[in-house]
């Protein structure tokens, strides 16, 4: 223990020798960084100091330049030092003269996460146990809420991967067990995406573990798609089990949802009617009566709605959870999680103002639960409008919006590309230009999904036909 020592209780955890250990390896040999860069922060050090030193050095070597004794010396020169500690400097040596190898780097940064993440369990159980006793009633939903999100958080940031690592052989063991299940017919079975064409290049549907992000500007179809391939998700067939169906739409409501839902249902019956129409509750005693047979069918479903504003990615995953607990108590499954969208989530104060370090953080996050509650994932994403300046519309992977993480994170990049947006705004089309109207006219149900990247197959586009008004997606061309 150094004299300049935090004021830290006893009950709480630290590691300061592994601390003070890793800091000397950074600082004899600053490629000790790539082993730690990943996992470690600053803000996961016991000590203010040890944190200033571990931050001088990550600037360091961000900036280009060589992080030594000298070097980080030189960056740390006017902090002020506690009473009675060694000069700065001297301590630097003194780190140094104690440094772990670099190969032991990433076990000390280990230690250093745990003790910080136990800190930070220890901090949220007290505020957890003094919310929990003020008085009052009615407010242990969005307490649970409110703790199971700092604990997934926790997890989020705090985990080491360790449930991810084993042999080579045992994963491939999983590999030949997953085949066997599949030859023998006791495969689990994939959601579909509702779509056969998309179906063949995303390696069968919704497989569970992974994130898909639906990308595209406003006017491109990103809710219809979420409407049309939940439903379709979630219906009721003969030929396959029932699949469950978790909806976040932090956008529109979820009588809007609903009524999108609906016109989707119908939008092949001899009289569809459109979701404004059903949204407005302009019908007759007919449509009524249909309305209420769509409703009938929907209480079979497995689907549910969650139309809360502002919700993070780590209250998603508390709810999902708890979907995932109920549907399972039924005897049924939770597959495929839709959340709308990205850019109008919740976000926590850990980035606080820095849009791309949000982003980066959900789409992380929503990896991470895809695989923790073994679900496939949807997340709809905004475009920047870089695209719009373009003569070809169609979305590439770079005109994601505020992050390059989303591309990094998930395992399928849909671009949304809708021709009829942009023809009912083109000059030549609302001058009645005869070839312009006619290739309007053409394409006016065009929708198409271009998988800007694939994990699960080959990047290339499929197209759908769309009916924006009712809701409304079908494979290829129009197939009643």
């Amino acid at each position: 223990m150094t004299a300049h020592a935090s004021q830290l209780t006893d009950a709480l955890p630290v590691s300061i020798e592994a601390e003070q250990a890793l800091l000397g390896a950074l600082l004899i040999n600053e490629d000790a960084l790539t082993h730690v860069g990943g996992l470690l922060q600053a803000r996961h050090f016991s000590e203010a100091l040890h944190a200033r030193i571990y931050q001088a050095v990550v600037d360091l070597v961000a900036g280009a330049r060589k992080a030594t004794l000298i070097s980080v010396g030189a960056e740390l020169a006017d902090l002020e030092m506690p009473a009675g500690a060694p000069p700065m400097r001297a301590y630097l040596a003194r780190l140094a003269a104690e440094a772990t190898t670099v190969i032991n780097a990433r076990d000390y940064a280990e230690m250093i996460v745990e003790a910080w993440a136990r800190r930070e369990l220890i901090a949220i159980a007290g505020a957890a146990a003094d919310s929990a006793r003020l008085p009052g009633f009615g407010r242990l939903p969005a307490m649970l809420d409110e703790l199971d999100g700092q604990i997934i958080a926790l997890r989020n940031i705090g985990g080491s991967g360790e449930a991810e690592r084993s042999s080579l052989g045992a994963g491939l063991s999983e590999v030949i067990r997953d085949a066997e299940q599949e030859m023998a017919g006791n495969a689990r079975a994939i959601p579909s995406t509702g779509f056969v064409d998309l179906d063949r290049v995303v390696g069968g549907g919704y497989r569970p573990g992974r994130l898909f992000v639906v990308a595209g500007n406003p006017g491109a179809g990103k809710t219809v798609f979420l409407v049309a391939s939940a439903r379709r998700v979630a219906r009721l067939r003969e030929d396959r089990p029932q699949f469950g169906v978790d909806v976040y739409s932090l956008e529109i409501d979820r009588r809007e949802v609903a009524a999108r839902m609906a016109a989707n249902a119908m939008a092949s019956s001899p009289a569809p009617l459109a979701y404004s129409e059903i949204l407005a509750g302009r019908l007759d005693a007919t449509g009524i009566h249909r309305l209420r047979e769509i409703e009938r069918r929907f209480s079979e479903f497995a689907l549910t709605i969650d139309a809360t504003p502002g919700l993070t990615i780590e209250q998603i995953e508390s709810r999902a959870k708890r979907t995932k607990q109920r549907l399972e108590r039924a005897a049924k499954t939770l597959d495929v999680v839709f959340i709308d969208y990205l850019q109008i989530m919740g976000f926590g104060d850990r980035y606080k103002g820095r849009k791309v370090d949000e982003i980066g953080e959900v789409t992380k996050a929503a990896k991470a639960m895809a695989k923790r509650l073994d679900v496939c994932v949807v997340l709809l994403s905004q475009l920047s409008r870089e695209n719009q300046k373009r003569d070809d519309k169609r979305p590439q992977l770079f005109d994601l919006r505020d992050s390059g993480s989303i591309e990094q994170d998930a395992d399928v990049v849909i671009g949304l590309h809708r021709p009829s947006y942009y023809d009912q705004r083109d000059p030549k089309v609302l001058n009645g230009d005869t070839e312009a109207c006619d290739r309007a006219a053409a394409r006016a149900n065009d929708l198409e999904v271009i998988l800007m990247k694939n994990r699960l197959g080959p990047t290339t586009t499929v197209n759908l036909y769309c009916d924006v008004a009712r809701s409304f997606l079908d494979n290829g061309g129009k197939r009643w």
